[in-house]
């Protein structure tokens, strides 16, 4: 028994077209009588498409594409609440953006559940605000330095460091403080990229 051979997948191709050619054939079909068809043909545009704004289907002046989630305003908000968290040391990955950013659509009526937002989103979030956001890996932090982080030891780390500078007179000597870190350390804890 022959098997059925699979047709391959054929995508349709859209032809790209702007505003101003579809302006020009609406003008063609409205100031000039000329036939839809024709005017689409001579100008680029889709029959279908300049037909729908001839009939008054869709407004001349629409918005082109898909409508976005938030307004430009409310992205901004966002963009400038991220880069405040980077800021401070805190960035976030690709899902908890997606949740934080479902969490907003649903606060401002524009999704009915409370479920984070797809990665299409987030792609074509991070493409429009390319020019003040970046993603990148942040450096890992062993665990032990992690549990290590707390109030109690941060501020017994000041206590200490003021009594040193104290005790060798150096708050007026920033000259002779030096600062050293270490190096090589293989981290344990290596997080995910983050937006920045």
């Amino acid at each position: 028994m022959r098997q059925k051979q699979k047709q391959p997948i054929r995508l349709m191709k859209c032809k790209a077209y702007s505003r101003e050619m579809m302006m020009s054939a609406y003008k063609a079909v409205k100031d000039d009588h000329l036939p839809v068809d024709r005017a689409a043909i001579m100008y680029g545009v889709p029959k279908q498409t300049l037909r729908d704004r001839v009939l008054n289907k869709v407004k001349i002046s629409s918005r082109w594409g898909k409508d976005s989630l938030f307004t430009y305003e409310e992205e901004e908000l966002l963009v400038s609440h991220l880069e405040g968290l980077a800021q401070v040391g805190y960035g976030i990955n690709r899902s908890q953006l997606n949740i934080l950013a479902g969490d907003l659509a649903v606060k401002l009526g524009r999704r009915l559940t409370e479920s984070k937002l797809s990665n299409n989103w987030y792609y074509a979030f991070l493409r429009r605000w390319t020019h003040r956001l970046k993603v990148i890996k942040p450096r890992g932090l062993s665990s032990t330095r992690a549990a290590a982080v707390t109030q109690e030891n941060i501020d017994s780390y000041f206590r200490d460091l003021d009594a040193i500078l104290t005790k060798y007179s150096l708050k007026c000597k920033p000259h002779l403080i030096h600062n050293l870190d270490e190096t090589d350390i293989q981290p344990e804890h290596r997080p995910s990229k983050v937006i920045t």
